[in-house]
């Protein structure tokens, strides 16, 4: 019996109870009863009852599988000859036969009397080129062309090689007001179109120059920019038309540029 819901399980007496239930036995061999009042005998079995009507028919089920083929039938004897039919009607008129063979040339017949004479046939097709012909002797010489027009400028030549060093300048004259002079070099990197190399603000500019790395470019200027830098231009080269970007856009340094940087102190 459920310890909580008080309702009874009827099992074997040789089953075990759950941990939530309790044994309760009835007959002479209970060992423990719960409160619960023993069974008396079972009475006698109670006559059948009628029988319920009929329920309803299910659904068709699934066809079955096919069976096997019987064994072939014997032959069966055969029927009576039948009646002979009546004559047909008259076929088609076949086609045409082959044409026989050429029979034998007759006799030549006597010459007839001189026809008049006909009209002048068409041209006929061009024959075929003969053989070349020999050479002829040299012509006289041909009279000068007039000039032609002026033709469009071609496109930039390639730098030419660094010329040699000059010779040294004369002495100059001597300098007033000296001092003593810092000199250093300032450095900038060459972009697409060029770039600058800049002093600082309490120097000037005395010189600079440039290295280009890319061959694909060729230097159009190199000059001071000022009193405090120096820039160098550049340009591609003809028939390069690759897309290069320039040096803020990602396209990569072509070179450096250098200013020499002078101040008194």
């Amino acid at each position: 019996m459920n310890k909580k819901t008080r309702y009874a399980r009827i099992v074997n007496a040789t089953a075990a109870c759950r941990a939530t239930e309790t044994r309760v036995t009835w007959g002479d061999g209970g060992s423990q009863s719960q409160g619960v009042n023993t069974q008396g005998p079972q009475g006698p079995a109670g006559r059948n009852g009628a029988q319920g009507p009929a329920g309803q028919q299910g659904p068709q089920g699934d066809r079955g599988f096919p069976g096997k083929q019987g064994l072939p039938g014997k032959d069966g004897q055969n029927g009576l000859p039948g009646k002979d039919g009546q004559n047909g009607l008259p076929g088609k008129q076949g086609e045409q036969g082959e044409q026989g063979p050429r029979g034998q040339d007759g006799k030549d017949g006597a010459p007839g009397a001189k026809g008049d004479t006909g009209p002048r046939g068409l041209p006929g097709e061009k024959g075929d080129t003969g053989p070349r012909g020999l050479q002829g002797a040299e012509g006289d010489k041909g009279r000068d062309g007039a000039p032609g027009a002026k033709g469009d400028t071609g496109p930039r030549g390639l730098q030419g090689v660094k010329g040699d060093t000059g010779p040294q300048g004369p002495k100059g004259d001597p300098g007033t007001g000296g001092g003593t002079l810092s000199v250093q070099t300032a450095y900038g990197e060459i972009g697409h179109n060029g770039g600058t190399a800049s002093c600082k603000a309490n120097e000037v500019a005395t010189g600079g120059g440039y290295s280009l790395s890319d061959s694909r470019y060729i230097v159009t200027a190199s000059m001071p920019s000022g009193s405090t830098s120096w820039s160098v231009k550049i340009s591609k080269l003809p028939g390069d038309n690759d897309n290069d970007r320039s040096l803020s856009g990602g396209g990569g340094s072509k070179g450096t540029v250098y200013v020499m940087c002078a101040k008194k102190v």
